[in-house]
């Protein structure tokens, strides 16, 4: 199968998405433009409510962004979260919930190479395979230069339940990653996935999953620099943050979109 996007059919579901992508872009940055510095205990930025992943069920299918950077460590760390409802089942409901864990761990290890495609970077970046202290790693470089924007590791299994499951992918270094001294540890994507069944009172139950990204607080962004600069600090997140956003809205509506097709 292919695990990339299944995209828009025709010329007007591209155009309406295009649209879609400017207007997300141009409002994450009038949202960074007019924040102020809030306290530590809150965001830099959000959580903002941004535009639906699909015309239908546009309640349940909100994408929640937020994003902060802290001043003391330079870590930057980004969250971003979706709800997809359903009623209808095409397996047994536990067979269902298998079904959703086995494709979003499918989404994640495509992670790397999705970046890449030409849809989401507009055909300015390409992925490459290569080797990092003997171990496999996709590199995410301009198309045409040999030259690592970030590369990542092996996707790991951290938490499995029965209703939930939650993935790491390691971010081992790259230009836009700071390598904060500790060999391979310079952050990494967690993508989990919970799983729940909502009590009605029809007989029709009806299913919730939700979808969380996180970009972990050890991350170190190039762009935000080592010292304390509240310019850069907002640099990062007028720039790399909004891209980052951006990017995870795309994965998103992928996710939501597949999700849709198994359950």
């Amino acid at each position: 199968e292919n695990w990339g996007p299944d995209g828009d059919a025709n010329a007007n579901k591209g155009k309406t998405l295009f649209r879609q992508s400017n207007m997300l872009i141009f409002h994450c940055i009038a949202l960074v433009i007019i924040s102020s510095c809030p306290s530590s205990a809150h965001p830099d930025v959000g959580p903002v409510h941004l535009f639906p992943l699909s015309k239908k069920n546009k309640k349940g299918r909100q994408f929640v962004w937020e994003a902060s950077l802290d001043s003391t460590r330079r870590t930057g760390s980004s969250q971003e979260k979706s709800v997809l409802y359903w009623s209808r089942h095409y397996e047994e409901k536990e067979d269902s919930i298998a079904s959703v864990k086995r494709v979003s761990q499918k989404l994640v290890e495509f992670y790397p190479m999705w970046l890449a495609r030409g849809r989401v970077s507009f055909g300015l970046l390409r992925a490459r395979h290569q080797k990092q202290r003997g171990k496999e790693i996709i590199a995410l470089q301009p198309k045409f230069i040999d030259f690592n924007l970030l590369t990542f590791g092996e996707v790991k299994v951290i938490r499995a339940n029965k209703r939930e499951v939650e993935f790491e992918l390691p971010v081992t270094g790259g230009f836009l990653s700071l390598d904060d001294g500790k060999k391979g540890d310079q952050g990494c994507l967690r993508f989990q996935v919970v799983c729940e069944q909502l009590k009605n009172n029809d007989e029709e139950s009806k299913s919730c999953c939700r979808f969380c990204t996180k970009i972990s607080a050890a991350y170190r962004p190039t762009v935000a620099g080592s010292s304390n600069s509240l310019m850069r600090k907002w640099t990062y997140l007028s720039s790399q943050s909004l891209v980052h956003a951006y990017v995870m809205w795309r994965f998103h509506r992928v996710w939501n979109d597949r999700i849709r097709c198994v359950c």
